[in-house]
C-alpha cells in the first residue's frame, strides 16, 4: 500500500477523533462540578467512561489515574494496526516513552521499599504490570532483594544498558536523578535512530517536531536545574539532550567551560525571541535581589510559553501535508494534552479546589 493510499485511511479516522477532543461542554462539566465523584461521573458514557467505571467500582482516585495510563497505552497500540513496519518501529518507540514513565515509577517502589525503609505495598497496585513494549516483570523489580536482581529483571530490554551502569552504592548514595536522567537520554537516542527508517518526507516531519521537542527539554534544565539548583557546568553537560538548536550552541560554551546561566539566556532568547521579556526578569545575573516567589512566577510564566510553542509545534502539522506521518503525532499530543486536562481537574477536585483556581491553574 502506498504512502498515501495509507495514510488518507489513518489519517481521516484520526483527524474525525481530533475533532472530538477538547470538548469544552467535558470540561466546562467537570470544572463546575461540586465534588470529585461528581467530576468523575461527568465522564459516564464518554469515551472515558471506562474511568468512571473504575471509580465507581473502587472510589479510588489513584486507580482512575492507572485507567488512565492504560487508555494511553492503548491507543496508541491501536495505531500499530494499521502502520507497516518501518512507521511501525517509530510508533512503538514513542511507545517507550510510556514505558519508561512506568519504569521509573516501579525503580521508585523499589528504592522506597529498599532504600528508605518505606512500606510500599499498597502502591504497587498502582503500576501497570502489562507488557507495553518490552516484557518486563514489574513485579519481580519492585521486590528485589537486591539491585542487582533489579538488573537481572531488564535483561533483554534497552534498559539493562542503563541499569547495569549503575550500583546499589551509587543508587544509596546518590539516589534515582541520574539514573533517571540516563534513561531519558536513551529514549532521545532511540528516538533519532528511529527517523532512519521513516520514509523522506515522515522523516522530514518528525524530526522537525522533535528538535524543537528537544530544545523545550533543554530549556527547562537550564531554567531548572542551571537557576534553581545552580548546577555545575559539568553537571549541566550531563542532563543536556544532545539534539537541537539549544544543545549545538551551549555545546561550544560548554566545551570552552565558559557555560553560565546569563549566557544561556542569550542564547534561548536568539532562538525564542518571543520569550525574550520574560528571560530578561528571570536573569539571576542581572537581578541577583530577586525573590524565589518572584522567580517561580517566572518560571512559570516561561513554561507555559514553552508548553504553547510545543502545542502550535504539534497542532500546526495539521495544516500540512496530509499524508505523512504528522496526523498521527497532532492526535497523539492532542490525545496526551486531554488526558493531562482530565488529570488535573480530577487533581484539583481531590483537593478541594474552587472553580476560579481551577480555571487559573488550566489556563
Amino acid at each position: 500500500m502506498s504512502d498515501v493510499s495509507r495514510y488518507a485511511f489513518i489519517n481521516a479516522k484520526l483527524r474525525a477523533r481530533i475533532g472530538d477532543l477538547h470538548t469544552h461542554a467535558l470540561v466546562e462539566n467537570m470544572i463546575k462540578a461540586p465534588n470529585l465523584a461528581e467530576a468523575i461521573a461527568t465522564l459516564s458514557g464518554t469515551r472515558h467512561d471506562s474511568l468512571f467505571r473504575v471509580y465507581e467500582e473502587t472510589g479510588d482516585l489513584q486507580m482512575v489515574e492507572l485507567a488512565l495510563f492504560e487508555e494511553e497505552v492503548g491507543y496508541h497500540k491501536e495505531l500499530l494496526k494499521y502502520l507497516d513496519s518501518r512507521t511501525g518501529k517509530f510508533v512503538n518507540v514513542l511507545l517507550e516513552k510510556i514505558e519508561e514513565a512506568n519504569l521509573k515509577n516501579a525503580v521508585r517502589l523499589w528504592f522506597s521499599a529498599s532504600v528508605m525503609k518505606h512500606p510500599i505495598s499498597y502502591r504497587s497496585a498502582y503500576i501497570d504490570k502489562d507488557v507495553i513494549v518490552n516484557d518486563i516483570d514489574y513485579t519481580k523489580m519492585i521486590n528485589a532483594l537486591t539491585w542487582d536482581d533489579l538488573v537481572k529483571a531488564t535483561e533483554g530490554t534497552p534498559y539493562h544498558e542503563v541499569y547495569s551502569h549503575f550500583t546499589a552504592e551509587s543508587i544509596s548514595s546518590q539516589g534515582l536523578f541520574h539514573i533517571e536522567n540516563m534513561v531519558d537520554h536513551l529514549w532521545y537516542r532511540r528516538l533519532f535512530e528511529s527517523f532512519d527508517d521513516l520514509s523522506r518526507k515522515d522523516e522530514e516531519v518528525a524530526r522537525s517536531i522533535y528538535l524543537v521537542d528537544v530544545d523545550i527539554k533543554n530549556i527547562l534544565s537550564i531554567i531548572r536545574y542551571g537557576l534553581y539548583y545552580d548546577f555545575k557546568k559539568e553537571q549541566m553537560g550531563e542532563i543536556f539532550i544532545p539534539y537541537g538548536d539549544v544543545y549545538r550552541l551551549l555545546k561550544e560554551d560548554l566545551d570552552d567551560g565558559q557555560l553560565e546561566v546569563n549566557s544561556a539566556r542569550k542564547i534561548i532568547g536568539r532562538l525564542y525571541p518571543e520569550a525574550e521579556d520574560i528571560l530578561e526578569k528571570m536573569d539571576m545575573i542581572a537581578h541577583p535581589d530577586i525573590s524565589k516567589s518572584d522567580m517561580a512566577t517566572y518560571t512559570l510564566r516561561f513554561e507555559h510559553y514553552l508548553n504553547d510553542r510545543r502545542n502550535r509545534e504539534f497542532t500546526g502539522i495539521l495544516s500540512g501535508d496530509p499524508f505523512t506521518v504528522g496526523t498521527m503525532l497532532a492526535y497523539i499530543f492532542l490525545r496526551k494534552a486531554e488526558d493531562n486536562m482530565i488529570k488535573g481537574i480530577l487533581s484539583a477536585k481531590y483537593y478541594h479546589w474552587d472553580e476560579e483556581r481551577i480555571r487559573r491553574e488550566l489556563n
